[in-house]
């Protein structure tokens, strides 16, 4: 048996079955992939749940008590919960409502989130599609510019 041979004899005692394993993950994000602000949330918060979802996939087709599938989601909550606090800082940075705008200024990205709510940038923040919906705090990304006032 070579060394591949052993390691997949090996996590299949811990993981399960490989078919097993990939059909429980991969429905689990799926699922994951079908919610309505999944693709508003930070590539760190998408990658954590996935991970977790592959964990999860582990845990429900082979071994619920190995302790590292459990160490492991912790740690990728506890990555997500980390990058929530970077998503805390751009969300409190200043964001207008969309009436607010002053006429006469310069090009601004407005953003709209799926929950109603709809603002534009400071001429001082960059474009960066990476801002918080200060009402569900959702991450918002522009949708189209303001034109520039001569």
């Amino acid at each position: 048996m070579d060394t591949n041979e052993q390691l997949i004899s090996q996590r299949e005692h811990s993981h399960g079955a490989f078919a097993d394993n990939a059909a429980v993950a991969q429905g689990l994000k799926t699922v994951m992939r079908s919610s309505p602000h999944w693709n508003g949330l930070a590539c760190e918060h998408r990658e954590a749940l996935e991970l977790m979802a592959t964990k999860i996939g582990r845990i429900l087709a082979g071994n619920a008590m190995a302790e590292d599938h459990w160490r492991d989601m912790g740690g990728y909550a506890k990555l997500a919960e980390l990058a929530t606090r970077i998503d805390e800082t751009r969300a409190a940075m200043p964001i207008g409502p969309l009436g607010a705008l002053p006429p006469g200024t310069p090009a601004r990205e407005v953003y709209s989130c799926s929950c109603g709510w709809s603002g534009y940038t400071p001429d001082r923040r960059p474009v960066s599609g990476e801002l918080m919906c200060p009402t569900c705090r959702f991450r918002l990304a522009p949708h189209f510019q303001l034109p520039r006032k001569p």
